[in-house]
C-alpha cells in the first residue's frame, strides 16, 4: 500500500515538473490538411505549408512523409532541417507529381514534423522531449482536364518617349493543365475617342496551381502623352483600363487619382447641394487641379459643372467643390474626372436623389397665419369704409 503511495506521488511530481515545459513549447501547421485536388496524370501541383511556434528562441525541426503519396511528393528548399521561432515561421512548398500510370481516385498521405530535442528529463533512454505536429495529406487524380486562370496586379508603366512600352501581370492558374496566357490591348487617347494602337501577346507557360508575375513588351510606339488602355486576359475572364503616359526623356510624371464624388445622398428641388471631388495628388511635384463633369437626370444632362482650380502640393489631397440645385424630382447621376497639369483621372461618379419638400402641418401653419392677417386687415378696411360711407349718408339726410 505504501509502496503504490509514494509510486502515485514520484508521478505526480514527474507531471508537475514536466508540465511548464511541454505546455509553454507548441509548433502548428496552416493549412491543417494538405489537397491537390483535380490532378492529371504527369501533372503537377504545388502548396505552401507554414509551420509555427509559440517559442521566442530558434527551435530545429524536421519532416517526413509518409503513405500513398511518399513518392510523389517532394519539397523546396530540399534540405529536411530547418529552423523556425515564434517571430519567423518556416514556409515550407511541397510539389506534387504523380506518375502516368496511375488510376483515378483519392489517394492519402501524411507530413510529419518534429523537432529536434527540447529539454532533457533525466539523462535516460527516452528522457528527451520532443514537439511534433503531423498533417494529412490527399491527392486527387481525374481524367478532366480544366483550364481555369486568375489575373490581377496590373501595372502598365510610364515610358519615355523612343523607349519600349511595357507591363505586368500577376496570374495564377488555378487549372490542371499548363497555361500559356494570351493577352490583347487596346490603346485609346487621352479623351477615349479613337484607338491608336492594339496588340496581342502570349505569355510565359505557367504551370497547374502556380503563380507567376509576367512581362509583356508593347512593339509599337506612340508620342508624348497621356494614354488610356484596356488590358484583357480572355482565359482569366479578366478584363480592365488603366492609363499610362509617354514623357520627354528625363521628365517628371504627375501622378494623380480622383478618390471620390460624393454630394447629399438625399436633396429637395431647388434646394442649392454642394458636391465634392477629392483629388490624391500622388506625384513628385504640385500640380493645378480642377473637377470637370455633368449633372444627368433620365440619361439627360441637365448642368455641366466645373471647379475653380487649385494648386496641389506632391502627397496631399484638395476637395474641389462646386455647387447645383435641382429644378426636378428624380435620381441625378454627378460624374465626371479630375484636369491636372493637362492630364485626366479615372471617371468617378455618386448618386443623388430628389424629392419635392414636403408640407407638413407647421408650415401650413406658417402659410396660412399671413393669409389670415390679411384678411383680418382687408375685413377692417371695408369695414371702415362702409362706416365712412354710411356716416356721410346720415350727413346728408340732415
Amino acid at each position: 500500500m505504501k509502496k503504490d503511495v509514494v509510486l502515485i506521488v514520484t508521478a505526480t511530481v514527474f507531471i508537475i515538473l514536466s508540465a511548464p515545459f511541454s505546455e509553454a513549447v507548441s509548433i502548428g501547421a496552416s493549412p491543417g490538411l494538405i489537397k491537390f485536388e483535380n490532378m492529371l496524370r504527369d501533372g503537377y501541383a504545388e502548396q505552401f505549408l507554414t509551420v509555427t511556434t509559440n517559442n521566442d528562441g530558434n527551435l530545429t525541426a524536421h519532416y517526413e512523409i509518409s503513405g500513398e503519396i511518399e513518392e510523389w511528393i517532394r519539397f523546396q528548399p530540399e534540405q529536411e532541417m530547418f529552423s523556425f521561432s515564434k517571430k519567423s515561421p518556416y514556409r515550407l512548398k511541397l510539389i506534387a507529381t504523380p506518375p502516368g500510370d496511375v488510376a483515378n481516385g483519392e489517394y492519402n498521405g501524411y507530413v510529419r514534423v518534429v523537432t529536434d530535442e527540447l529539454s532533457p528529463m533525466g539523462g535516460g533512454v527516452g528522457s528527451t522531449v520532443r514537439a511534433a505536429i503531423m498533417i494529412r495529406t490527399a491527392l486527387q487524380i481525374t481524367d478532366q482536364q480544366i483550364t481555369k486562370c486568375y489575373t490581377g496586379g496590373i501595372l502598365f508603366k510610364d515610358s519615355e518617349e523612343g523607349f519600349p512600352i511595357e507591363f505586368f501581370a500577376t496570374i495564377v492558374n488555378q487549372g490542371n493543365t499548363r497555361l500559356r496566357p494570351r493577352a490583347a490591348i487596346d490603346i485609346w487617347d487621352q479623351y477615349q475617342e479613337r484607338i491608336v494602337l492594339s496588340e496581342e501577346f502570349i505569355g510565359d507557360e505557367i504551370l497547374p496551381t502556380v503563380t507567376e508575375t509576367q512581362r509583356f513588351q508593347v512593339t509599337g510606339r506612340l508620342p508624348i502623352g497621356q494614354y488610356w488602355v484596356n488590358v484583357a486576359f480572355p482565359e482569366c475572364n479578366f478584363n480592365r483600363l488603366l492609363t499610362f503616359s509617354i514623357v520627354e526623356p528625363g521628365a517628371v510624371v504627375d501622378k494623380g487619382d480622383l478618390v471620390y464624388v460624393k454630394s447629399k445622398p438625399w436633396s429637395y428641388v431647388n434646394e442649392t447641394v454642394q458636391i465634392i471631388a477629392l483629388f490624391q495628388n500622388s506625384g513628385p511635384r504640385s500640380v493645378m487641379a480642377k473637377f470637370k463633369g455633368s449633372v444627368t437626370l433620365d440619361n439627360e444632362i441637365k448642368k455641366l459643372i466645373e471647379t475653380d482650380t487649385i494648386r496641389v502640393e506632391p502627397n496631399e489631397q484638395a476637395e474641389l467643390i462646386t455647387y447645383y440645385a435641382p429644378e426636378l424630382p428624380g435620381k441625378y447621376v454627378i460624374s465626371g474626372r479630375v484636369i491636372y497639369n493637362n492630364k485626366l483621372t479615372f471617371e468617378k461618379g455618386t448618386v443623388m436623389n430628389v424629392n419635392y419638400r414636403e408640407i407638413t402641418r407647421y408650415h401650413m401653419r406658417l402659410k396660412i397665419i399671413p393669409v389670415i392677417i390679411y384678411l383680418i386687415i382687408l375685413s377692417c378696411i371695408l369695414f371702415l369704409i362702409f362706416r365712412i360711407r354710411k356716416k356721410r349718408k346720415e350727413k346728408k339726410r340732415k
